[in-house]
This record gives structure tokens, C-alpha cells and sequence, in this order.
């Protein structure tokens, strides 16, 4: 494994709650436990959630990406999908 791939794990280093589901470190367990409650959530009432939140979220502008970032991105996507990937298989 490279030094850009172990990185890109490094950063997906997680917590992970009492349901499996895992979280950014960076995020606050306040953050995890709402996102606890919104899968918890029959999937009508996300869609109700989501479109509430939506409509009270304010316009966020986080610039524009370069290469370095976009690359990175997609490392931290892959790495968490194929994460997601063999523990589904392995349960």
C-alpha cells in the first residue's frame, strides 16, 4: 500500500456505534447519535427529514477542488465502500 493510499485509510479511521455504523473521527458523538435517530427512521419519514433539512441548510460554497483533493476524495470513497463491502460479506 502507498503513502497516499494509507492516508486516505488513515483519515476514514472511524467511530463506530453500537449498530455497526461508523463515523468520521472528526465528527461529534452529538452528530453520530442524530444520525443514529435519522436511519432509525421508517424511509418515508427520511424523505420528509431530508427535504425539512434541506430547506433550512444555508447555501454553502466550499470552493473549488484541485486534483490533489479530488483524488483524495475518491481514495476515502473507495476505501470506506470496500470497507462497507467486506463486512457485509463477512457477517
Amino acid at each position: 500500500m502507498n503513502a497516499h493510499h494509507s492516508t486516505a485509510l488513515s483519515a476514514l479511521t472511524s467511530l463506530v456505534d453500537g449498530h455497526g455504523n461508523r463515523y468520521s473521527r472528526d465528527m461529534s458523538r452529538q452528530t453520530a447519535e442524530l444520525l443514529n435517530a435519522f436511519e432509525a427512521l421508517p424511509e418515508e419519514e427520511k424523505r420528509v427529514f431530508i427535504v425539512e433539512f434541506l430547506r433550512r441548510a444555508t447555501p454553502f460554497d466550499s470552493g473549488s477542488l484541485d486534483d490533489a483533493e479530488t483524488a483524495a476524495a475518491a481514495d476515502q470513497l473507495l476505501a470506506s465502500l470496500d470497507s462497507e463491502e467486506h463486512d457485509a460479506v463477512s457477517r
